[in-house]
């Protein structure tokens, strides 16, 4: 009676016992008749056979996650990348209510209290990715063979996230990253990418600081047009260098939009949520948030004719005396520090994330930069950009756009995590007055 047979015949009694010690010791009661027991297996026999206490559970659990794989090995030939991994959330479903413990159980050290281990979770996203590539064919190569592995990974493990608080919309969002993701790129591909869109960006900028004739000709410049574009080209330089780089000061690969509109006039909404005035009342809204910390204040000098919305301020100098002029203007820039606590590992653990920011923003334009970087441990920037829209009947529109970037394998849960957050976090700002 080997350890691995019984174990084959346990899966069948998890969808009505669990990840369990009973499913294991009831296993002997599905053999042939020839060698089928009366009475399921002691204590003693399981923890022989499987380990002791929950090592025999988490016995159980690795052999079912094995079967996930066999499972993904099975699907018909050319099936797609969308219907391979549709598959494994299909093998999911029997035992849903059972996984958000078992993920939290194979986390958790055999000896001692938490810290969990995250490394199992990602381990399991990791060999559904490479199972899931190697049944469609994946013929990548070198660095494009690790980043496309890592975006699926990213891409499963978010979706699995996804199955275990809303099941019935787990197959759309599935489908809907895979289409986000439509081009998988490779380190060096993104290189490439970020030279090109700091590139295109700094044209823009450029052109947008030099001043136009009346028929909107780019080569029939008056002298007094040219003399302006000079006067303009110091600062679209400054822009272009390391004082102000361009939005959002690093290749994004994560993304997210939303808006709300408040009964209240616009300038005490801009006043509440786009100055520091508010800012900690704004920032302790959001369910991840556990501690703030309002640090000192500056001004950061921008070109007259550049909007927040097309640069990024947070590592910029501070303004000097003379940094003024008809071409320049000053915008207060307010520093920070916030402490989440961020839900991973299936939203089973929480760990705690230190981001250092700036908000700046522009009263005339009626625009607020929300900016961070995390302190240590892994690298995600934000770039937030919140527009204030005066409507009718004395009410305000609210419109967040994040930009953000993270590690690529990361991509898929942080953004979904992000955009979750966004939602819940806007809807809350009515509470604010």
């Amino acid at each position: 009676m080997s350890s691995a047979r019984l174990l084959r015949l346990a899966f069948p009694l998890v969808p009505t016992h669990g990840f369990t010690r009973e499913a294991l010791a009831r296993s002997v009661l599905a053999l042939p008749p020839a060698e089928a027991h009366s009475e399921p297996l002691s204590d003693t026999a399981v923890d022989a056979l499987f380990g002791r206490g929950d090592l025999a559970r988490k016995t159980l659990i690795r052999a079912w996650l094995d079967d996930g794989i066999r499972h993904i090995q099975s699907v018909p030939p050319k099936s797609t990348l969308k219907q391979v991994l549709r598959a494994r959330l299909e093998f999911n479903e029997p035992v849903l209510q059972y996984l958000p413990e078992a993920f939290a159980l194979v986390a958790s050290p055999t000896y001692g209290p938490l810290p969990l281990d995250p490394r199992p979770a990602l381990q399991h996203a990791a060999r559904i990715a490479d199972e899931a590539c190697h049944v469609t064919g994946d013929a990548s190569l070198q660095l494009a063979w690790y980043a496309r592995r890592g975006s699926l990974a990213a891409i499963y493990m978010a979706s699995e996230l996804h199955q275990l608080t809303s099941p019935a919309t787990a197959y759309d969002f599935l489908d809907s990253l895979i289409d986000e993701s439509s081009s998988l790129k490779s380190s060096l591909d993104e290189v490439t990418k970020i030279k090109q869109y700091e590139l295109s960006t700094a044209t823009r900028r450029v052109m947008s600081l030099i001043p136009r004739c009346p028929n909107e000709s780019l080569t029939a410049f008056s002298p007094h047009h040219l003399s302006q574009a000079c006067l303009a080209f110091p600062y679209a330089t400054s822009c272009l260098s390391m004082g102000l780089p361009s939005a959002p000061g690093f290749l994004p690969n994560f993304f997210a939009t939303y808006s709300v509109v408040l009964d209240h006039p616009i300038a005490d909404v801009f006043l509440v949520i786009g100055t520091f005035a508010g800012h900690e009342r704004v920032t302790r809204l959001s369910a991840m948030c556990s501690g703030f910390e309002l640090l000192n204040a500056d001004t950061v000098t921008v070109p007259e004719a550049t909007s927040l919305a097309d640069i990024s301020v947070r590592i910029a100098s501070p303004s000097e005396k003379d940094d003024t002029g008809p071409l320049a203007r000053q915008l207060p820039r307010q520093f920070f520090i916030i402490h989440e606590t961020v839900p991973v590992v299936f939203g089973l653990v929480k760990t705690h994330v230190s981001l250092a920011g700036t908000l700046t923003w522009d009263a005339d334009a009626k625009l607020a930069l929300y900016e961070s970087k995390t302190r240590s441990g892994i690298d995600v920037m934000v770039w937030k950009l919140r527009r204030f829209e005066g409507l009718e009947w004395n009410r305000t529109r609210v419109t967040e756009t994040i930009h953000g970037r993270c590690p690529a394998w990361l991509r898929g849960i942080v953004e979904s995590q992000t955009r979750a957050g966004h939602v819940a976090h806007m809807d809350l700002y009515h509470t604010l007055f």
